[in-house]
């Protein structure tokens, strides 16, 4: 999978996590609620977490050259067109993630 589609299907999988996290809160005792959590447990996670630690571990000049071309996409708020942000793609812990939020915030990350 390239790394744009990576990205999409990371973007992807957030906003399901993110639906399901309010349907957690929200509707905790529905049936739907629980089906759908147990798809997400079943079908999904393994994946998110595999893409992600994949585009953690690219080169740090890999890692920041995608972040400056995603922020400058969004104008330095929201997400890019097809969804993608910056923000969301490196919102997790990794061998990259301090850089990631350095170069989010646009200075250099200390090791």
């Amino acid at each position: 999978m390239e790394l744009r589609a990576q990205e999409q299907r990371l973007v992807q999988i957030r906003r399901q996590a993110t639906l399901l996290a309010v349907a957690l809160v929200s509707e905790p005792f529905s049936a739907a609620t629980d089906e759908r959590l147990r798809l997400y447990v079943t079908e999904v996670a393994d994946e998110a977490q595999m893409l992600a630690r994949k585009l953690l571990e690219l080169p740090e000049e890999v890692l920041r050259s995608r972040i400056s071309e995603l922020s400058s996409r969004r104008g330095g708020r929201g997400a890019v067109s097809g969804g993608t942000s910056a923000v969301l793609l490196f919102d997790a812990p990794g061998k990259h993630a301090g850089i990631a939020r350095a170069a989010l915030r646009g200075r250099k990350a200390t090791r």
